[in-house]
């Protein structure tokens, strides 16, 4: 049985799955690897190079190729069901890796350290054929590297991408119900991961993500994600029978603070900053900057960074 399985989660991604497998595939490493491809249903020809892939490496690769689309979140939550190795490390189908080292290096860690349940590293953003420092771009310069965070950093504020993840499988016996519904499907993974252990980090660039529109940020509005993330972190405070509270609370407001920042209605606006005073200076300066916390206080129409929070792109699967 290979140590890891690399999950590659994958819809209609023609353009990109070559790459994956191909960067998955040129890993160095002195254990057996395997990787589980889980195509939902596609409709673009991806299928096609699901199955060259297994012909040429038939003890590498497996396959599920799914009859019908059933979603991003069941697709992933079977397909890390239908693995049994150790260790699942994450690549999906419209990411890559740039480090034939990254598994060896990751696996290296964990099996050395089982405080740790899940290893990640630096990632780089790929958008319109430029590579850019995905921490330069989410800010995370003013945040100090360590090798080992807990799960109130992670609350605080998530600083990986999901194409670095490697974790523990037996720590996932069975997802809870409200997991099917969260829109974060890797950010809830790691939280449920480091109720158990603490997360390792490695200050380095391993992989490759592209900023694409068939992300969810594209087939949901703004505020319908701000709205799910805060749901979900109201049923996951419950979930861990109070333990996290503290900083929960802080990121309960801070999804709070967006929603009423992005608010049409001044009165509205300013009656949350009134009553909320307090929980909004006292919100981590990692997730909201001190002119951040300020600036609720503009009316929308003279925001510099306008949105409209209710637009969002028609999924169109034809």
């Amino acid at each position: 049985m290979a140590l890891v399985s690399i999950l590659t989660i994958t819809y209609n991604h023609v353009p990109y799955l070559r790459e994956t497998l191909e960067s998955v595939l040129q890993q160095k490493t002195n254990f057996e690897f395997d990787i589980l491809i889980s195509d939902d249903c596609s409709t673009d020809g991806t299928r096609q190079i699901c199955s060259e892939f297994k012909d040429m490496y038939p003890e590498k690769v497996r396959l599920i190729l799914r009859e019908k689309n059933i979603g991003m979140m069941p697709n992933f939550i079977d397909a890390v069901y239908n693995t049994e190795s150790k260790y699942i490390a994450m690549c999906e189908g419209d990411d890559y890796w740039c480090d034939n080292n990254k598994l060896q290096t990751q696996v290296d860690y964990l099996e050395s350290h089982s405080n740790i349940v899940l290893s990640a590293h630096k990632s780089k953003a790929l958008f319109e054929g430029q590579l850019w420092n995905y921490h330069e771009i989410k800010q995370y310069r003013q945040r100090p590297f360590h090798s080992e965070y807990t799960i109130e950093d992670y609350i605080v504020k998530d600083f990986f991408h999901t194409s670095s993840i490697v974790f523990r499988r037996k720590l996932i016996d069975k997802f809870p119900d409200w997991y099917y519904n969260v829109f974060g499907g890797d950010y809830f993974l790691v939280l449920l991961l480091a109720t158990k252990g603490n997360i390792h980090f490695i200050n380095s660039y391993m992989s490759v993500y592209r900023q694409n529109q068939d992300s969810v940020s594209h087939y949901h509005s703004r505020i319908e994600i701000f709205q799910n993330y805060l749901k979900h972190f109201q049923i996951f405070k419950e979930y861990t029978n109070g333990i996290y509270d503290k900083v929960i609370n802080r990121k309960i407001i801070t999804f709070e603070y967006y929603l009423n920042y992005y608010n049409s209605s001044y009165l509205r606006k300013l009656t949350f900053y009134i009553k909320n005073f307090i929980k909004i200076w006292q919100i981590d300066s990692r997730a909201v900057n001190t002119m951040g916390k300020l600036k609720i206080l503009i009316p929308s129409t003279f925001l510099r960074d306008k949105v409209d929070i209710n637009k969002k792109k028609i999924k169109n699967d034809s």
